[in-house]
């Protein structure tokens, strides 16, 4: 099974001349100005195809100079977000979409300095790029076989950066075992590894539990500062913003490479659960806010990104019922906090039992064999689903 992983680099330019500056400055607003031509275009009439939507503004948009595949990476980026053009009063600044190698190349000088071909509206601009960290990683990267087909060119705090995705195809093999992983509020994720020949769990831990309790103080302290209104607060919350961002990043993929290692050492599959439309599930006040601190997406792209670089495959299965379902006779049982209960007996953790039955579904999804003499994908009540079975909370 061959999977992609996307590293993104971000890249810095050098002190550009007048000239090279104001044909990236212009080529900027040309480039906001053809967004929000789009954007009330999307806003005065409904389109169902991103085609219809070019016919009936690419013009408008190419008579503002931009070249043609700039005006096309434009409607894109208008398009991906039509779902909430009610919401946007205008477009105050965007990342411009380049092409690789169509509108944009990254080259090295007969001295070994990189620099940066952008296609502006009056052609072509050379830009030197800086060789700092953030260049020694995109070399480190290509030099490891990762390549690159876009880049965006975007301003930040006043000055011209490089987002570029780099991407490299990875063969994953599914394991022996499984790893299931309940994602949660208070805890990011609370794991099984299950052996589905023997029907046995192997183990089982929880991980992530500091990042909830981070992010309530880092709330209260937010409400605290924009409670102030002043200048002095505004400064303070970005940089509670950056802070919130980078801790809940790197816990992230920390508890990302502790599972994988589970994983290798146990020759697991990892699955979790598809929570797609987490955001838009109906939930009381107190529930909603619970869920919006959960970094679901930040969580899975870092898992799957270190999955798969280990050759390790990652499945996703239905979330439904996976609390309340009992992991030991299959019956619905009753959850009630932390507490898991059901008629046959058994009491567990939710999060426990939630990871087990995700683990479960993916045997029951990938390897049917394995439940042939319990076609509903339960387990036998006369064999051990858990080593703890009879463990009370």
């Amino acid at each position: 099974m061959i999977e992609k992983v996307t590293k993104t680099v971000e890249l810095h330019l050098l002190k550009l001349s007048n000239t090279k500056a104001e044909a990236l400055s212009e080529l900027y607003e040309s480039y906001l100005v053809g967004a929000n031509i789009i954007l009330d275009e999307l806003k005065v009439r409904e389109y169902t195809s991103k085609y219809q939507l070019q016919t009936a503004t690419y013009n408008q948009v190419r008579a503002l100079g931009l070249h043609s595949q700039q005006a096309i990476d434009v409607l894109k980026d208008v398009w991906i977000q039509r779902k909430k053009v009610e919401r946007i009063e205008v477009f105050n600044k965007l990342a411009i979409r380049y092409n690789v190698p169509r509108s944009a190349s990254l080259n090295v000088t007969k001295r070994g300095n990189p620099i940066l071909s952008l296609a502006t509206l009056k052609g072509r601009i050379h830009a030197p790029v800086y060789q700092d960290k953030g260049y020694e990683r995109f070399q480190s990267l290509t030099d490891d076989g990762y390549s690159f087909t876009e880049l965006q060119l975007l301003k930040k705090d006043g000055d011209w950066v490089i987002h570029v995705a780099l991407k490299k195809v990875f063969e994953v093999d599914n394991g022996a075992n499984v790893l299931g992983i309940d994602i949660g509020t208070n805890t990011l994720a609370a794991i099984t590894v299950y052996d589905p020949l023997h029907r046995k769990v192997l183990k089982q831990l929880y991980l992530g539990r500091d990042i909830y309790q981070v992010k309530r103080d880092i709330g209260v302290r937010r409400s605290k500062l924009q409670s102030r209104g002043s200048e002095k607060a505004a400064v303070a919350l970005r940089k509670l913003r950056g802070y919130e961002h980078n801790f809940t990043k790197t816990r992230c993929f920390e508890i990302a490479h502790q599972i994988v290692a589970l994983a290798k050492e146990y020759n697991c599959t990892i699955a979790i659960e598809n929570l797609k439309h987490l955001n838009k599930s109906k939930l009381s006040r107190k529930s909603d806010r619970k869920v919006k601190r959960m970094p679901y997406a930040m969580f899975v792209a870092a898992l799957q990104a270190v999955a798969f670089q280990n050759g390790i495959a990652v499945v996703k299965v239905n979330p439904r019922y996976t609390s309340k379902t009992c992991s030991k006779c299959g019956e619905r049982g009753k959850r009630t906090g932390a507490a898991f209960k059901c008629a046959c007996g058994f009491i567990s953790n939710s999060d426990r039992n939630a990871s087990c039955n995700i683990a479960l579904r993916a045997v029951k999804a990938d390897t049917p064999k394995m439940l042939d003499q319990n076609p509903q994908g339960r387990m036998s009540v006369s064999t051990s689903l858990r080593v703890d079975e009879n463990e009370r909370l």
